[in-house]
């Protein structure tokens, strides 16, 4: 094509898209609804009185301005936005004791009063363009038809306007449910604007602003006291107590790639009961972040991108803490490259985003365990397995210090098998996040310390530099049929706010030693961290890492270029409601 055809009036431009507005969400009430909880309500209620649920929405400013920059034709670029911004709206709900109140609500789009409507009149799409103005909108459930980043032009979404109210619905049928307690939610509305290797004359000139709210459509209850603990649902919604006991436990000889659904364990005097496979009804949102999380990436080199963390051939970056500690980078012997180019900040949440987390499994107490997942609610298309840096709570070693055995210890004592004076690397880690970002903001009785098994038996004499040791986790994995367990010394039992997987629960989840499974659910696309211990060897301490190209493996404790995706439970008293499923995930209560 001619660049003379091409190219773009920088004067136009830079004066027009300093007022394209996506959304303005400026609706930031939109009502208290006293509902006639009485009339509802079938038996079993002791409050005579029962009381008013409260239904509040916010909201915050959705700005898309462009500058003049970004709209240069030399950086024109149909793939990769030149702007984009996000919004966020908060629905919340509290209920009364007793009664299980569920509300409904869609989620619009309402142009201003005198705006141009992109895509009709003379404010057409550019001819031939995908994506130009686009909206991206991601939440709990509902109809979401913006679920993935769709062209806001009126002809491509008209299906979707209400002529008779004036507004485009982005999210349909929405849900909320509260057993008492303030539940909420938050929708990430994104906006993009894409600057075109064509002539985009035709919106020129042009103003559209309007804003993003949420309408109820109405609340109802019932009788909230028959509602199951959190286990009880769980195992209800995967066949029930006595299916899933009357399964014949799977064979560990290879990867499981199917939805398996859950499987039976007996642990000591109970039972305990796990998730494996490609299942995708174990989604729960709990907690919210109380700060924004902000790391900083360091590149490979001058021409790696952050398009995939690993390529094939090398990984391409790493996060750090501080800008500062991604300027030194990490010792480039071990890692290939240090990692300091290019140096840029990358927020993986933002302040009240809510956290999503994977179940594990329903331990012998009833307790349930649960993985880290990200800020991120899944869709349709991250069902199964969800994917991206975020998804893991940062990288870090295991353990900045490695030529001791007794360094693959979640805690440690020097020249001890068994010692737990000093806390690891990623204790440390996992501790510093939960009290900077972690705000369960449901109740302490639902969140309870999680345990995991920091397996440190040896298939031989334990010595602190002795090449060549094994530990037991290795020994029953590494079998051509593995035999994980649940049992574990109490000695190697670790108590803590956030715990970790262990490599015994990733194989009976699916995975398997040295081979690769990129379809069950504790999949992400990363490298991240097992609490469990492998060997020392080669003056070096390795524990379980699940990586995405070699399936589980080995690492050696200080390599700074793997993931912490911490462990959490959840108290038997819990419960939860929903269906644990990408569009109807549990909520906890």
């Amino acid at each position: 094509m001619d660049k003379s055809k091409i190219t773009k009036s920088l004067a136009v431009f830079a004066s027009v898209l300093l007022i394209i507005i996506i959304g303005v969400a400026s609706f930031a009430y939109f009502g208290t609804f006293n509902v006639n909880l009485n009339n509802n309500v079938a038996v079993n209620i002791n409050s005579s009185s029962p009381g008013d649920a409260t239904f509040i929405s916010n909201a915050t400013q959705l700005n898309l301005q462009v500058p003049a920059a970004n709209m240069s034709f030399t950086v024109a670029n149909n793939t990769i936005a030149a702007k984009e911004d996000t919004a966020f709206l908060d629905v919340t709900l509290t209920g009364s004791q007793n009664l299980l109140t569920t509300c409904t609500y869609d989620i619009v789009y309402e142009y201003d009063a005198g705006s141009n409507v992109y895509g009709q009149g003379t404010t057409t799409k550019t001819s031939g363009a995908t994506k130009e103005i686009t909206i991206e909108v991601n939440g709990m459930n509902g109809n979401n038809h913006f679920a993935t980043e769709t062209n806001f032009d009126h002809a491509n979404i008209q299906s979707y306007y209400d002529s008779a109210n004036k507004y485009y619905k982005l999210v349909e049928g929405a849900t909320i449910k509260s057993l008492g307690s303030t539940q909420s939610v938050r929708w990430k509305i994104t906006g993009r604007y894409y600057n075109l290797d064509v002539s985009q004359a035709q919106l020129g000139g042009k103003n559209f602003t309007g804003k993003i709210y949420a309408i109820s459509k109405g609340c109802s209850s019932e009788d909230g006291t028959t509602v199951k603990k959190g286990y009880e649902t769980i195992l209800a919604n995967n066949g029930g107590k006595t299916a899933i006991e009357a399964k014949t436990s799977p064979s560990f000889a290879s990867v499981e790639t199917s939805n398996a659904g859950m499987y039976s364990y007996t642990e000591g005097t109970g039972k305990t009961y796990y998730y494996r496979g490609a299942v995708d009804n174990n989604w729960v949102k709990y907690g919210k972040f109380k700060e924004d999380q902000i790391v900083y990436r360091g590149f490979y080199d001058e021409n790696s991108t952050d398009e995939v963390w690993f390529d094939g051939k090398k990984i391409n970056y790493i996060d750090y803490l501080t800008l500062a500690e991604c300027q030194t980078g990490v010792d480039s012997g071990m890692h290939r490259s240090s990692y300091n180019y290019k140096c840029k900040a990358v927020t993986y949440a933002h302040k009240g985003d809510d956290m999503y987390w994977r179940i594990i499994r329903v331990d012998k107490d009833n307790k349930i365990k649960m993985i880290y997942a990200g800020s991120k609610a899944p869709s349709e298309s991250t069902k199964v397995a969800i994917t991206g840096a975020n998804t893991n709570m940062g990288f870090t070693a295991y353990n900045n210090d490695y030529n001791h055995a007794e360094y693959v210890g979640f805690q440690y004592t020097v020249g001890s098998q068994r010692g737990t004076t000093t806390n690891s690397t990623i204790k440390t880690y996992l501790d510093n996040w939960y009290t900077t970002y972690f705000n369960e903001n449901i109740g302490t009785p639902r969140f309870i310390k999680t345990t995991f098994c920091n397996d440190r038996n040896t298939s031989s004499t334990w010595a602190s530099t002795v090449d060549g040791l094994t530990y037991d986790p290795y020994t029953r994995l590494s079998v051509e049929t593995p035999t994980p367990t649940f049992e574990c010394n109490t000695a190697d039992v670790v108590t803590n706010n956030l715990g970790l997987i262990t490599a015994d629960e990733i194989v009976l989840a699916g995975g398997k030693l040295y081979e690769n499974n990129s379809t069950f659910y504790l999949n992400n696309n990363m490298a991240y961290w097992a609490g469990s211990s492998y060997e020392f060897s080669d003056n070096g301490s390795n524990v379980f890492v699940l990586n995405p190209f070699y399936g589980l493996s080995n690492g050696g404790v200080n390599y700074r270029n793997v993931g912490a995706r911490g462990v959490v439970s959840l108290s038997s008293e819990s419960k939860l409601l929903g269906s644990g499923t990408y569009n109807d995930v549990y909520t906890v209560s």
